[in-house]
């Protein structure tokens, strides 16, 4: 990959693994199981399962499908085998001339429709102006992708040895013994796939992303009865707007908050911070992909503006 930017020469696709096959992978010791079955079906989703077979690798595929709402999460487990090759996952889409967006730092970018390989951060998103619509895919870690053709091909893995450079017409591993290779064993992706409306879908993938990629910490933590519910730390009232940052200020005196506008249109927000009494609220205006930075002095109840330092800007 070292004197490449795209990969698309396709040498095979998984397929339905068999009976056989998938009973065994799934540790079935009687008879087969079919590779495709309704392992879930409730009042809040339906979740179907896929066994599919390729080479000396196996991949469980589970679609969850909710009941109410339109976001479908898909879960890949690879057990990938294979040596010197990669995987992609790809979606097709029939959205009319889409151009092909990711999220970046504090931002989002176009980027190829050539087939090369792009990098994002924790979105993706095909969006039509044609259609009025979007297609956005939500990711928990996979960075690489590629678009050409309708298809949305999404990297997973790649196994090359470590280190293996081509030289002139060979590749530098040796032939006569046993070379690791990266990526292989037991690899889990997790996508969320939604659609709809181009502005609707755009104004909440930065949110959507930001909940299935940061999610909260765990605390064993068993309350007194008869005590008042805790109340929220930051809560921002309006659309698209993400809140990045919500800490203690450098000094120890004050809290900060950072937000950030995530779609290009400047709009207005109410910032509260709930916990530090109903007065500490504040009204804020962003420019289309700006960050702004607060900080929120409980002795007085106000809110400065700082720079990403924390030193005052002289705005409130």
């Amino acid at each position: 990959g070292m004197k490449v930017r795209s990969f698309r020469a396709v040498e095979g696709r998984f397929a339905l693994a068999s009976p056989e096959q998938a009973a065994r992978f799934c540790g079935i010791r009687d008879g087969g199981l079919a590779p495709v079955r309704v392992i879930e079906d409730g009042p809040v989703r339906a979740v179907v399962e896929a066994v599919l077979a390729y080479g000396d690798s196996r991949l469980a595929l589970r679609a969850k499908v909710p009941k109410r709402g339109t976001e479908i999460e898909v879960e890949v487990r690879v057990f990938w085998a294979e040596r010197d090759r990669m995987l992609k996952l790809s979606l097709p889409s029939k959205l009319r001339k889409p151009r092909f967006m990711g999220q970046v730092a504090f931002g989002a970018d176009e980027l190829p429709s050539n087939g090369d390989e792009a990098v994002a951060q924790k979105w993706l998103a095909l969006v039509s102006d044609e259609d009025g619509a979007a297609m956005t895919v939500a990711n928990d870690g996979v960075h690489g992708s590629d678009w050409s053709g309708g298809e949305l091909r999404l990297s997973l893995l790649r196994s090359p040895a470590y280190a293996a450079d081509t030289w002139e017409d060979r590749i530098a591993v040796a032939q006569d013994r046993f070379i690791p290779r990266q990526d292989t064993g037991e690899r889990t992706f997790r996508f969320w796939l939604n659609g709809g409306p181009r502005d609707e879908r755009m104004e909440r993938i930065g949110r959507e992303a930001l909940v299935h990629n940061e999610a909260p910490y765990a605390l064993a933590y068993f309350p007194p009865g008869g005590r008042k519910k805790s109340l929220a730390g930051v809560v921002v009232d309006g659309p698209a707007v993400e809140v990045s940052a919500f800490k203690r200020a450098y000094d120890g005196t004050g809290a900060v908050v950072r937000l950030f506008e995530p779609t290009g249109q400047a709009r207005t927000v109410t910032v509260k911070l709930p916990a530090c009494g109903p007065a500490a609220k504040t009204k804020v205006r962003l420019k289309g992909f700006e960050i702004k930075t607060l900080r929120f002095n409980r002795r007085t109840g106000s809110f400065v503006e700082t720079d990403l330092l924390e030193r005052k800007t002289g705005k409130t």
